[in-house]
């Protein structure tokens, strides 16, 4: 992903107005202040034992004020009918495209992540000192929403 990015940033010339970081965001220095912030598809692997909020504080920490953010997360209360309707439907979407959900590794994962409802993550993101918080896309158990540092 590093090197596909690395492409298309040379690709816009804007190699001047990029910094590209590969690692954990608490190993960045809080110093200096990011413009913008992404985090995808990375919060629903994190037990919710606080490691979910420490990672949003982390982020937090490191954007200027007012900066936006990006997250996209999988999530939801697996025992609601909400869940399960959802998961049919993705489930019928691997079988549409010729692939037995059932022997798939990635509904095996899901049922297997720590998530949380959409509740809990508009908590979070307004523990972690995030505002204006919209959802912008829902697609199954997939959601987006956009923020800005308080």
């Amino acid at each position: 992903m590093m090197k596909i990015a690395s492409h298309k940033i040379r690709q816009a010339g804007t190699e001047n107005r990029v910094k590209l970081h590969q690692g954990f965001v608490h190993e960045l220095p809080t110093d200096s202040k990011f413009d913008m912030a992404t985090c995808i598809l990375v919060l629903q692997f994190l037990p919710d034992d606080n490691a979910k909020l420490n990672l949003l504080k982390s982020v937090a920490e490191r954007l200027e004020h007012g900066a936006p953010f990006i997250l996209v997360s999988i999530f939801g209360d697996k025992e609601s009918a909400e869940f399960h309707k959802n998961f049919a439907a993705w489930k019928e979407r691997f079988r549409s495209n010729g692939v037995d959900p059932e022997k798939s590794e990635d509904v095996q994962r899901i049922l297997k992540m720590p998530l949380i409802t959409e509740d809990k993550i508009l908590e979070l993101l307004d523990e972690a000192g995030f505002q204006n918080i919209v959802k912008f896309y829902s697609a199954y158990q997939v959601g987006g929403w956009a923020a800005e540092l308080k």
